[in-house]
C-alpha cells in the first residue's frame, strides 16, 4: 500500500549532502591515484528504516533524469528474451540501441551460462542485464546468486506486440533507470549517479527517486538517508 507522508528535505540541503560525498569520493580517488583501473564510482542513497508492511521481492524500476548508463563510459547491456519471441532480435538490428550488445533467447542463455565461472564472466562482461518481463522469475537461476546478492537484477521490459520504435523506447528507458529494493533489511540502496555528475545531476536524480521511496516506506519509520560512494 503507498504511502502519502514524505520527509521535509529541502533541495538545499540535498545539495549540500551531494557537495559533500563529491569531495569525499574525489579525495578517496586521489588516495589511490596509483590505480591502474581508473573505474568511476557509483554514488548511492541509503534508506534506513524499520521493517513495515508488504515487502517486495523484485525491484521498483524508477527512471532517473540523468542515466547511469553512459556507452561513452563504456557501459554495455544485454537483453535475454523469450523462447517464444521470433521479432525482438530482428527489430532490434533493424534499430539498434546505442549499448545494447547483445540479445539472447532464454534457453541458449540458460545453457551457455550454466557453470559457477561461466555466470562470473557473464557478469563481467555486461554492466546491465534486461529481460522480457515475462520471464523475471527464470532469471535468478540463469544469473546465479552472485548477481542477485550484488542486487543485478536484470531490468524487466515489456517488449510484447511493440513497434520497432516503441521497443527501442522501452529498452531506453529501462537502461536510463534505477532499482529501489524494498525487503526484509533495515537498509536499502539506490544508485542514484556516479561520482562525475555534477551536483545539480545527483540532486536531480535524487529528487526522482525520493517519491518512490516515499510510495513504498512509510516516512515515519525511515530513520536515516544518507549518500555513500562504492566502486561500480
Amino acid at each position: 500500500m503507498p504511502f502519502d507522508q514524505s520527509l521535509s528535505i529541502s533541495e538545499e540541503a540535498i545539495k549540500d549532502a551531494c557537495r559533500v560525498i563529491k569531495a569525499v569520493g574525489e579525495k578517496e580517488s586521489e588516495l589511490h591515484s596509483d590505480n591502474i583501473l581508473e573505474d568511476d564510482k557509483a554514488v548511492e542513497l541509503v534508506v534506513t528504516y524499520e521493517v513495515e508492511g508488504d515487502r517486495k521481492d523484485t525491484p521498483c524500476i524508477i527512471p532517473l533524469k540523468h542515466s547511469l548508463f553512459r556507452v561513452e563510459d563504456g557501459d554495455n547491456a544485454i537483453l535475454v528474451i523469450s523462447k517464444n519471441d521470433t521479432t525482438t532480435k530482428a527489430a532490434l538490428s533493424a534499430n539498434p540501441v546505442p549499448g545494447l550488445e547483445k540479445v539472447v533467447v532464454v534457453d541458449k542463455m540458460r545453457k551457455t551460462f550454466d557453470r559457477y565461472m561461466q555466470k562470473r564472466d557473464l557478469l563481467r562482461a555486461y554492466t546491465r542485464f534486461l529481460c522480457d518481463a515475462s520471464i523475471v522469475p527464470l532469471m535468478p537461476s540463469i544469473l546465479g546468486k552472485k548477481c542477485m546478492i550484488s542486487k543485478r537484477h536484470p531490468t524487466p521490459v515489456s517488449i510484447t506486440k511493440k513497434s520497432p520504435e516503441k521497443l527501442r523506447e522501452a529498452i531506453q528507458k529501462a537502461l536510463s533507470s534505477t532499482s529501489l529494493f524494498v525487503n526484509w533489511g533495515v537498509n536499502t540502496d539506490v544508485k542514484v549517479g556516479k561520482l562525475s555528475f555534477s551536483e545539480q545531476e545527483l540532486l536531480e536524480n535524487i529528487l526522482c527517486v525520493l517519491p518512490v521511496v516515499y510510495k513504498y516506506i512509510n516516512a515515519e519509520k525511515i530513520s536515516r538517508l544518507a549518500l555513500k560512494v562504492l566502486l561500480i
